[in-house]
Protein backbone atom coordinates (compact mmCIF):
# COMPACT_ATOMS: atom_id res chain seq x y z
CA UNK A 1 0.00 0.00 0.00
CA UNK A 2 3.06 2.31 0.49
CA UNK A 3 3.91 2.18 -3.24
CA UNK A 4 0.24 3.42 -3.89
CA UNK A 5 0.37 6.16 -1.13
CA UNK A 6 3.51 7.28 -2.73
CA UNK A 7 2.00 7.71 -6.29
CA UNK A 8 -0.89 9.69 -5.02
CA UNK A 9 1.30 12.21 -3.04
CA UNK A 10 4.00 12.51 -6.74
CA UNK A 11 0.63 13.21 -8.34
CA UNK A 12 -1.05 15.42 -5.65
CA UNK A 13 2.48 17.22 -5.65
CA UNK A 14 2.68 17.37 -9.84
CA UNK A 15 -1.14 18.53 -10.20
CA UNK A 16 0.01 21.33 -7.20
CA UNK A 17 2.80 22.25 -9.95
CA UNK A 18 0.53 22.51 -12.49
CA UNK A 19 -2.07 24.64 -10.36
CA UNK A 20 0.48 26.74 -9.47
CA UNK A 21 1.94 27.55 -12.97
CA UNK A 22 5.07 26.60 -12.36
CA UNK A 23 5.88 24.82 -15.62
CA UNK A 24 3.80 27.77 -17.27
CA UNK A 25 5.87 30.16 -15.71
CA UNK A 26 9.28 28.13 -16.94
CA UNK A 27 7.97 27.85 -20.58
CA UNK A 28 7.60 31.46 -20.52
CA UNK A 29 11.29 32.19 -19.13
CA UNK A 30 12.21 30.11 -22.19
CA UNK A 31 10.55 31.23 -24.69
CA UNK A 32 12.35 34.97 -23.46
CA UNK A 33 15.21 33.24 -23.60
CA UNK A 34 14.91 32.01 -26.70
CA UNK A 35 13.48 35.63 -28.48
CA UNK A 36 16.86 37.30 -26.11
CA UNK A 37 19.18 34.70 -27.98
CA UNK A 38 17.67 35.11 -31.40
CA UNK A 39 17.55 39.20 -31.14
CA UNK A 40 21.59 38.96 -30.25
CA UNK A 41 22.30 36.90 -33.78
CA UNK A 42 21.49 40.22 -35.47
CA UNK A 43 24.17 42.39 -36.01
CA UNK A 44 26.90 39.63 -35.94
CA UNK A 45 27.88 37.23 -38.48
CA UNK A 46 26.83 34.04 -37.52
CA UNK A 47 28.81 30.56 -38.19
CA UNK A 48 27.52 29.55 -41.51
CA UNK A 49 26.34 33.09 -42.86
CA UNK A 50 27.84 34.07 -45.92
CA UNK A 51 29.15 37.85 -46.62
CA UNK A 52 26.82 40.10 -47.65
CA UNK A 53 27.29 41.02 -51.17
CA UNK A 54 29.26 43.71 -52.41
CA UNK A 55 26.15 45.78 -53.56
CA UNK A 56 24.66 45.29 -50.00
CA UNK A 57 28.20 46.80 -48.56
CA UNK A 58 27.69 49.52 -50.54
CA UNK A 59 24.13 50.35 -49.84
CA UNK A 60 25.02 50.26 -45.98
CA UNK A 61 27.42 52.74 -46.16
CA UNK A 62 26.03 55.17 -48.48
CA UNK A 63 23.09 55.08 -45.87
CA UNK A 64 25.06 55.13 -42.74
CA UNK A 65 24.96 51.68 -41.61
CA UNK A 66 27.98 50.19 -40.26
CA UNK A 67 28.71 47.41 -42.87
CA UNK A 68 29.92 44.48 -40.97
CA UNK A 69 26.28 44.18 -38.92
CA UNK A 70 24.76 41.64 -40.89
CA UNK A 71 20.45 42.19 -40.95
CA UNK A 72 20.75 45.01 -38.41
CA UNK A 73 20.08 48.46 -39.28
CA UNK A 74 17.22 50.19 -37.55
CA UNK A 75 16.79 47.66 -35.44
CA UNK A 76 13.07 46.79 -36.37
CA UNK A 77 13.59 43.14 -37.18
CA UNK A 78 15.19 42.68 -33.98
CA UNK A 79 12.34 44.41 -31.92
CA UNK A 80 9.78 42.60 -33.60
CA UNK A 81 10.91 39.13 -32.71
CA UNK A 82 8.52 38.02 -30.06
CA UNK A 83 7.18 34.84 -28.25
CA UNK A 84 3.83 34.86 -28.22
CA UNK A 85 1.79 32.96 -25.22
CA UNK A 86 -1.09 30.66 -26.38
CA UNK A 87 -3.62 28.52 -23.67
CA UNK A 88 -5.58 25.69 -25.09
CA UNK A 89 -6.80 22.57 -23.44
CA UNK A 90 -3.61 21.17 -23.80
CA UNK A 91 -1.49 23.56 -21.92
CA UNK A 92 0.52 26.56 -23.18
CA UNK A 93 2.91 26.72 -25.94
CA UNK A 94 4.52 29.58 -27.44
CA UNK A 95 4.89 30.50 -31.49
CA UNK A 96 8.33 32.17 -31.34
CA UNK A 97 9.70 34.69 -34.71
CA UNK A 98 8.20 38.04 -36.12
CA UNK A 99 4.64 38.38 -37.04
CA UNK A 100 3.66 38.72 -40.43
CA UNK A 101 1.69 42.11 -39.48
CA UNK A 102 4.86 43.23 -37.52
CA UNK A 103 7.19 46.35 -39.28
CA UNK A 104 9.49 43.69 -39.97
CA UNK A 105 6.82 41.22 -41.25
CA UNK A 106 7.60 41.43 -44.44
CA UNK A 107 11.44 40.46 -44.46
CA UNK A 108 11.69 38.31 -41.90
CA UNK A 109 11.43 35.20 -43.57
CA UNK A 110 13.16 35.71 -46.26
CA UNK A 111 16.23 36.28 -44.40
CA UNK A 112 15.47 32.99 -42.30
CA UNK A 113 14.99 30.99 -45.11
CA UNK A 114 16.83 33.03 -47.67
CA UNK A 115 15.36 33.60 -51.72
CA UNK A 116 17.68 31.41 -53.36
CA UNK A 117 15.97 29.78 -56.26
CA UNK A 118 12.91 31.89 -56.06
CA UNK A 119 13.99 35.17 -56.36
CA UNK A 120 15.90 37.61 -59.29
CA UNK A 121 17.97 38.54 -57.00
CA UNK A 122 18.48 35.84 -54.55
CA UNK A 123 18.74 36.07 -50.76
CA UNK A 124 21.04 33.25 -49.08
CA UNK A 125 19.73 32.30 -45.97
CA UNK A 126 20.67 33.74 -42.37
CA UNK A 127 19.06 32.10 -40.29
CA UNK A 128 18.22 33.13 -36.55
CA UNK A 129 15.33 31.97 -35.33
CA UNK A 130 15.73 28.34 -35.92
CA UNK A 131 19.35 28.41 -34.44
CA UNK A 132 18.15 30.44 -30.89
CA UNK A 133 15.71 27.75 -30.67
CA UNK A 134 18.05 24.80 -31.03
CA UNK A 135 21.04 26.43 -28.58
CA UNK A 136 17.90 27.03 -25.75
CA UNK A 137 15.76 24.14 -26.14
CA UNK A 138 18.15 21.89 -23.81
CA UNK A 139 17.97 24.36 -21.53
CA UNK A 140 14.70 25.18 -21.29
CA UNK A 141 13.79 21.26 -20.95
CA UNK A 142 16.37 20.93 -18.38
CA UNK A 143 14.25 23.49 -16.05
CA UNK A 144 11.19 21.95 -16.74
CA UNK A 145 12.76 19.28 -15.68
CA UNK A 146 14.03 20.61 -12.52
CA UNK A 147 10.52 21.80 -11.87
CA UNK A 148 8.93 18.56 -12.26
CA UNK A 149 11.21 16.57 -9.88
CA UNK A 150 11.00 19.04 -7.06
CA UNK A 151 7.08 18.15 -7.03
CA UNK A 152 8.26 14.33 -6.86
CA UNK A 153 10.20 14.86 -4.26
Amino acid sequence: MAGIADLFRHLSGLANLVRAGEIDRVMGEGADAVVHNAQNRLGVSQEGWPSLADATVLERDRLGFPADEPLLRTGALRDSITATEERTADGVTYDIGVPADSPAGAYARPQELGTEGISAHPIPPRPFIVPAIEEEQAGVLRRVGAVVRSALD
